[in-house]
């Protein structure tokens, strides 16, 4: 999956006093809106968490629709991409979905729209071997998730609303805003408070997770005998230091374990060797058997020098 196009907080001329990301398509000339066909049939029925039902919401405010024709340009645009609607959706519309947010569905949904719309979709949920209603579901989380993680920037003879444009719609319409003196709307400002509260929480678990790594990082070296060098201050490069010695000690592991490897081998080897030759001659001595073995790995070692000069 691509990285998000868009950040988590507007980063236009509005930020100020607009923090949010609004998403808006202008749907207006979208062929679903410009249809003019009779709603004659409907959408398989589908069952929907709280979770996916507010989903729903958010996707109608985004393609600025009522919810029937947010769900009938969701099936459009999925049944033009079926496929990747199914790679990145699919795992939270499937009726045995484990992800958190859709299970325990228990609300009903059935929509109307034309019969020729219809049939895409079913034909499209045909070919990826899914039910109707799981492509229903499908189509409205992939393009409601799509929209927001940046996957998905354009629908069919739709574009996005640039955010300061959406910002701007929204400060004539909150009166008290003053977007010209940056003084921000009140539900804003508390916003923005909340937005400053969360990040210094997260600071300071990041800060006492740190802390309770390097403590687990020193009780480990103290343990096996390693003495961290001092730094130009006199105190301690945790970091650099550590992670040096980490990584000696992996080596060493390393080398430990495929040295024991090969003696295994080696071992296996020999005995092999033993048996081969005291199954032709009986009375082999010790150390006769000794001799042939090293004469064995000294001509191996000369072919393999041979083979790597050549």
């Amino acid at each position: 999956m691509s990285s998000p196009k868009y950040g988590k907080f507007n980063t236009g001329r509005t930020k100020k006093y607009f923090p949010l990301l609004r998403w808006r398509f202008n749907t207006v000339n979208h062929p679903v809106i410009q249809s003019a066909e009779k709603c004659a049939s409907s959408t398989a029925i589908a069952k929907f968490s709280m979770q996916e039902l507010q989903m729903l919401v958010g996707l109608t405010n985004t393609l600025q629709c009522n919810e029937r024709k947010a769900v009938r340009i969701a099936l459009y645009e999925a049944t033009k991409r079926p496929v990747k609607a199914h790679e990145t959706a699919f795992a939270y519309a499937s009726s045995q979905s484990t992800e958190k947010g859709h299970q325990g569905r228990s609300s009903l949904k059935q929509w109307k729209l034309p019969k020729a719309e219809k049939e895409i979709a079913i034909e499209a949920a045909k070919e990826l071997g899914i039910s109707d209603s799981e492509f229903v579901r499908m189509a409205i989380i992939w393009l409601q998730r799509g929209i927001r993680n940046g996957t998905v920037d354009a629908l069919t003879n739709s574009k996005l609303i640039p955010f300061d444009a959406v910002a701007r719609t929204w400060s004539r319409e909150n009166p008290g805003s003053k977007a010209q003196g940056r003084v921000p709307h009140p539900g804003v400002a508390k916003l923005k408070q909340a937005a400053k509260v969360a990040y210094e929480e997260a600071r300071y678990i990041n800060e006492q997770r740190n802390k309770a790594q390097w403590a687990r990082r020193q009780t480990y070296l103290m343990e096996n005998g390693f003495e961290l060098p001092l730094d130009d201050n006199g105190g301690f490069d945790k970091l650099e230091s550590l992670d040096a010695l980490l990584e000696i000690q992996e080596a060493e592991n390393f080398e430990r374990i495929i040295q024991e490897q090969i003696a295994k081998l080696r071992l296996g080897e020999r005995e092999a060797f033993n048996f081969r030759w005291l199954e032709q001659i009986l009375d082999l001595t010790k150390k006769e058997l000794d001799w042939l073995w090293e004469d064995q790995l000294a001509e191996a070692k000369e072919q393999a020098q041979f083979e790597e000069r050549v």
